[in-house]
C-alpha cells in the first residue's frame, strides 16, 4: 500500500488496485473521499475531456435512493451530474441515459455512484475504486459495468446474510443511514476544485 498526500485533504491510503473503503461516520469521511477522487481523476487526466457524475438508483426503495439523493444535493453545485430525485436513473433507463450523456459530452470520465448490499461490518461504508460498478446486481440485474471510477455505498446487509430477498432488504433500509452516506458523498465531491485538478 502507498501513502498519498493529496491537495490539502490529508493523508489517505490507497491499495495497489486503487481501491479504498471510507467509513461515513468518521469526521474526515468527506475529506477522505475528496482525496481519493482527486488521486483517481489525476491519474487519468490525459484520457478525458469532461467529468460526469452518474447517480444511479430510485427513490422507490429507501436503500436504493443513495444515487438520487446525491444527485439532488449536487444540483446546487457546478458539478455535472445526472440522476436525482426528480429524474432518477435506474435499471430500466440506464442504457438510454448513457447514450444521451455520450452525445452531450465529448470523451467523458464517468464516475458512477450507486448503493449496494454487503457484510454487516461494511454497512455505512463507501467503496471507492478505479473501474465501474454493475448496477442492479443485488436484484439479479443483467446490466454491463458502468463508469470509469465508482463509488458504491453499502446501505444494508446482503440478502444472503439477512435471509430476505434483495428488494425487501433495500426497501426496509433506514433512511438515516442512506441520508448520512449521501451527505458525505455530496460534501466530498463538492470539496474538489475540478478545474484545477488536471492543470500542469
Amino acid at each position: 500500500m502507498a501513502r498519498i498526500k493529496q491537495r490539502g485533504f490529508g493523508a489517505v491510503i490507497i491499495s495497489a488496485k486503487n481501491h479504498m473503503t471510507i467509513d461515513t461516520y468518521e469526521s474526515t469521511a468527506a475529506d477522505q473521499l475528496a482525496a481519493v477522487l482527486c488521486r483517481l481523476i489525476s491519474d487519468r487526466c490525459d484520457n478525458f475531456d469532461d467529468i460526469v457524475f452518474l447517480c444511479i438508483g430510485t427513490d422507490r426503495a429507501t436503500g436504493d435512493a443513495l444515487g438520487p439523493l446525491v444527485g439532488y444535493m449536487l444540483n446546487a453545485s457546478s458539478v455535472v451530474s445526472y440522476g436525482d430525485l426528480e429524474n432518477p436513473i435506474h435499471a430500466s433507463n440506464l442504457l438510454q441515459s448513457l447514450e444521451k450523456i455520450r452525445l452531450m459530452h465529448t470523451n467523458p470520465l464517468i464516475i458512477a455512484i450507486d448503493a449496494c448490499l454487503g457484510r454487516s461490518d461494511m454497512v455505512g461504508k463507501l467503496i471507492v475504486k478505479e473501474g465501474g460498478i454493475v448496477p442492479a446486481l443485488a436484484v439479479a440485474g443483467s446490466l454491463p459495468e458502468i463508469g470509469d471510477i465508482s463509488i458504491a455505498g453499502v446501505v444494508n446487509v446482503s440478502a444472503g446474510a439477512s435471509g430476505q430477498c434483495p428488494l425487501a432488504v433495500l426497501s426496509s433500509t433506514r433512511l438515516g443511514v442512506v441520508m448520512k452516506m449521501a451527505e458525505v458523498v455530496a460534501a466530498g465531491i463538492g470539496g474538489i476544485d475540478f478545474d484545477a485538478l488536471c492543470m500542469v
